[in-house]
């Protein structure tokens, strides 16, 4: 399966941020940037423009050595994490993640001090905030994990990042569940859940493309399920990764009959399925 790495580039120059706002604006601006690449699984290149005897401007100076203090104390959240394991976004911020650990960046204040994380399950050991001697209070039920904010958190002065540890892992609702529920049941990009890449030829000339496209069925019986790919003659001769409960097929459009995944289906195994109500992004 196709796999992106995405870069966040941003060139910096002195005299446009200083017309552009003030240092502490400009911490969390870079810092909102850094976060939020993170949790899409890219890195996150940040370009400034050095005198021409080679130093750093004081202004720059100053912003990058309070993003390296923000850092230091929160260096866990973001070095070597994987990206955020949920499908919806959160208004409060993002979210990185390890096996056995969630880390909720908050960018701003909940609403009424209260995160919600819809789905979430797996045995929490500890909710507290990274670096500081902070406990949270969270309760979970069949909708999922509900997060209550320590007070006196100013997030306003400096981002904030909850821990939530998990005993042996945790499992999120899987994106886009489709009822299946008799056949034809046509999957085409209009119903899939997209996964994204950014490119550029330059910093003004960028463009996204699809790289992978996502369907997760939830049958109402059993059975056997058999796909047919329809393609047309401009699309002959192209290789698809075709991906099945985690095993991957390299299927050859070649204009032939039948091929054969390389997935036996009597051995596939479903783990919990989850159906959760629709989400609003605004």
């Amino acid at each position: 399966m196709a796999v992106a790495c995405f870069f966040f580039d941003e060139t910096w120059s002195y005299r446009s941020w200083q017309k552009r706002g003030s240092e502490e604006e400009k911490i969390r601006e870079k810092l909102t940037s850094l976060i939020r690449v993170a949790s899409r699984g890219g890195n996150f290149l940040l370009n400034i423009g050095p005198k021409g005897d080679g130093s750093v401007v004081d202004f720059e100076k100053d912003v990058l050595l309070s993003i390296g203090k923000w850092l230091d104390k929160n260096k866990e959240a973001i070095y070597g994490t994987d990206p955020d394991p949920f499908h919806i976004s959160f208004k409060w911020g993002s979210l990185t993640s390890r096996p056995n650990k969630i880390y909720l960046h908050l960018l701003s204040a909940p609403e009424n001090g209260v995160i919600t994380l819809p789905g979430l399950t797996g045995k929490i050991n500890d909710v507290y905030v990274l670096g500081e001697n902070k406990k949270g209070k969270f309760s979970q039920n069949a909708a999922g994990v509900t997060i209550n904010v320590p007070e006196g958190l100013d997030i306003d002065k400096e981002f904030k990042v909850i821990v939530i540890e998990f005993a042996n892992g945790y499992a999120v609702p899987p994106a886009n569940i489709i009822a299946f529920t008799k056949a034809p049941l046509i999957l085409d990009s209009h119903n899939a859940f997209k996964y994204y890449s950014n490119s550029g030829i330059d910093y003004n000339n960028r463009y996204q493309s699809t790289v992978k496209e996502l369907w997760t069925l939830k049958p109402s019986k059993t059975g056997t399920i058999v796909p047919v790919i329809y393609y047309t003659n401009e699309e002959k001769g192209k290789v698809i990764d075709v991906q099945v409960n985690g095993k991957t097929t390299a299927v050859t459009l070649n204009g032939s009959n039948a091929e054969k995944l390389k997935n036996d289906p009597s051995a596939i195994t479903w783990g919990d399925i989850y159906q959760s109500a629709p989400f609003i992004q605004e």
